[in-house]
């Protein structure tokens, strides 16, 4: 995919509030290893397999094998119970200049800290040692370098994270065999999203473009699961963004990028920083919907055509901001997955009445939805052992 869509065009207009940490390569590394303690990853070969150009990166596959890397990075690997060899890795690199953007781009003093921006932030955030063990946020093992130069001659950094073996939450649901796909799977997935948004709210973190590509899913044993959050080049760190408002609260600003359909209904706009986080509780309560029909689309009716990517926008705009509507529009839908009555059903339309409100002060918080999913756990534990 090149670019952008138009309204996230419009939105990264805004500067970049964390270009000017990061003006270079040298800057670069010593964030990396000075200030974030990442391993550098020597490596002998290209990477390989290319697998996706986004917006911010370009994504490709390797695997891990010892006559590839550094023997004393080797040891380091093969000692760890996380690695294995044959195992495959993801290597994050900063996407390619589209070709009308070339000139502008080589005469841009600032094009360096612009084009490093995405993958710093994303950096600083599953760095962050809060974060850089949790179950349901996908794992950054290191850094790397490119071993050629671009088209604009520059050599960039490559982000080294786990990969995740059953793809994204779009893939999962779109290949799995359907007996897998059952309303007690989607619990646990959104129980497991909730869990590492609630980890990310709490250090400050706005996720700010919560979708089912951002959501990876691992096998854990033949009949279970775990979803990780990843994808953070559009991450808000609010402490940043109070350091700038000079710790206003009420200082208006704006996501550096989303993906519609998912986004709340007041992401095109300027928001107080007390409210960006119920931004991502809106996008969870929609990624809810999503689990709760194994991935069908809520939004299927206002598609233009049979594309996935083109819909009315105008027309979901508004479903939006009327709440009851749109409470009425989820429910209406869930239900046409999951049996009326049922505990799963119940716990969806709980969850829709707490994030989908068009006012985000009528949103709840992460803990509260995760405590919801959370009850709902304990008690079919307890139906469990009670009928043992």
């Amino acid at each position: 995919m090149w670019g952008l869509t138009p309204i996230r065009q419009r939105v990264t207009t805004a500067p970049n509030r964390l270009s000017s940490s990061v003006s270079g390569p040298a800057e670069f590394i010593k964030l990396a290893q000075d200030v974030l303690s990442l391993p550098y990853i020597y490596f002998k070969r290209g990477l390989l397999q290319a697998a996706a150009i986004g917006a911010s990166f370009d994504v490709r596959f390797f695997d891990i094998d010892s006559e590839s890397i550094k023997p004393e990075i080797w040891r380091r690997i093969e000692a760890s119970p996380q690695f294995k060899q044959g195992q495959w890795l993801v290597a994050k690199h900063i996407a390619p200049v589209r070709p009308e953007d070339l000139d502008l781009i080589s005469t841009d003093p600032d094009n360096d800290r612009v084009r490093l921006a995405s993958m710093v932030q994303e950096m600083r955030v599953l760095a962050h040692k809060p974060l850089l063990s949790h179950r349901n946020i996908v794992d950054l093992i290191g850094f790397s370098w490119e071993r050629s130069k671009d088209e604009s001659g520059r050599k960039w950094p490559i982000l080294i994270m786990e990969a995740a073996d059953c793809g994204s939450l779009d893939d999962f649901l779109r290949m799995a065999d359907p007996s897998t796909k059952s309303p007690d799977f989607a619990v646990s997935m959104a129980l497991d999203i909730a869990s590492g948004l609630e980890a990310l709210h709490s250090c400050g973190v706005v996720h700010g473009d919560l979708k089912p590509d951002n959501i990876l899913i691992f096998q854990i044993s033949s009949d279970t699961f775990r979803a990780k959050i990843s994808d953070f080049g559009f991450a808000c760190l609010i402490e940043d963004l109070k350091s700038e408002s000079q710790n206003s609260n009420a200082h208006p600003v704006a996501l550096p990028g989303f993906s519609p359909p998912w986004e709340a209904p007041e992401a095109s706009a300027d928001v107080i920083l007390e409210d960006l986080t119920k931004m991502d509780v809106y996008a969870f309560g929609l990624l809810a919907c999503y689990l709760a029909a194994s991935g069908g689309d809520i939004f299927d009716e206002f598609r233009l055509d049979d594309s996935d990517t083109t819909y009315n926008f105008d027309q979901i705009a508004s479903l939006k901001n009327d709440t009851l509507q749109m409470a009425n529009h989820a429910k209406k839908f869930v239900s046409s997955w999951l049996d009326t009555g049922s505990t799963q059903a119940t716990l969806f339309s709980r969850i829709i009445d707490l994030s989908l409100c068009c006012s985000p002060n009528d949103r709840v918080d992460m803990v509260e939805i995760r405590s919801c999913l959370d009850s709902m756990s304990d008690d079919e534990i307890s139906d469990m052992e009670m009928s043992e």
